[in-house]
């Protein structure tokens, strides 16, 4: 590779979200006025892969945090200050839906879609971790919305989604 260089917001949402994975529409364009403006995101789902996401997003804006499980909360938000805890997503989108860029959902498996196409109807770039539904019908009906409002939408898979693909892709798209 030519050299490391920062991304900017823009090729941050292409490379590091999409890579891997089937992007449903184009990207939305955020809220942020700058390109390079950090993103404010908000994670659903705090343990385990949740976790995981969140340490990706330490150098944004964690707007919000939410977990059902007290302890997964009360532990995400000791490494972020001052992200707003949730224990209840539908809460946290009625209160800060105009602060939120970006939403990673890493929740237990049946709740991905569910928290997925609430964010979508937010207009609100989805990074969901697989599987993303547990039916055909939701997976329809989230690629619909995505289309509808004009958001970005990607599935995690951690063998794809990572630093090591990702930095794969930008070789290959650097030419």
């Amino acid at each position: 590779m030519a050299g490391s260089r920062a991304a900017s917001r823009r090729q941050f949402l292409s490379q590091s979200l999409a890579t891997g994975a089937a992007a449903l529409a184009a990207p939305a364009i955020l809220r942020a006025q700058g390109l390079n403006e950090k993103l404010h995101v908000a994670v659903v789902g705090c343990g385990g892969r949740g976790g995981s996401n969140l340490e990706q997003m330490l150098g944004e804006t964690v707007v919000a945090l939410c977990d059902v499980n007290r302890n997964a909360l009360d532990y995400a938000s000791g490494k972020v200050q001052g992200a707003k805890p949730f224990t209840d997503y539908r809460k946290m989108y009625d209160k800060h839906a105009k602060d939120i860029d970006l939403v990673l959902i890493a929740t237990p498996d049946h709740h991905h879609a569910p928290a997925a196409i609430r964010a979508i109807q937010l207009e609100k770039s989805v990074f969901c971790e697989k599987p993303l539904t547990w039916c055909i019908y939701e997976a329809r009906t989230l690629a619909t919305a995505a289309r509808k409002h004009k958001v970005h939408t990607s599935m995690g898979n951690q063998g794809h989604a990572g630093e090591g693909y990702r930095r794969l892709c930008e070789y290959i798209w650097a030419g």
